[in-house]
């Protein structure tokens, strides 16, 4: 019986322990948010403090609905 009750301490004070942790990791989310929505500087920095390169389309996402249009076209085309 006493063992019962001390593992269901055990485990409520495991328990106060991530809560606690996640409280705290919940906090500092959102200060570091917070300060990166008042300084967005901050936020344009890798690592190294070198500016973050620009967004490049290396695959060319932005014409691939028209050729995927293209492609079900000309599959189209071959089966009448």
């Amino acid at each position: 019986m006493i063992r019962r009750w001390f593992a269901f301490a055990l485990k409520g004070l495991l328990m106060a322990c991530a809560l606690a942790f996640i409280a705290i990791s919940l906090l500092m989310a959102g200060v570091s948010m917070a300060a990166s929505t008042i300084f967005p500087c901050f936020g344009l920095r890798n690592l190294y403090g070198r500016p973050a390169a620009p967004a490049v389309d290396e695959f060319g996402f932005e014409n691939a609905l028209e050729a995927y249009a293209d492609l079900i076209g000309a599959h189209a085309g071959r089966k009448r």
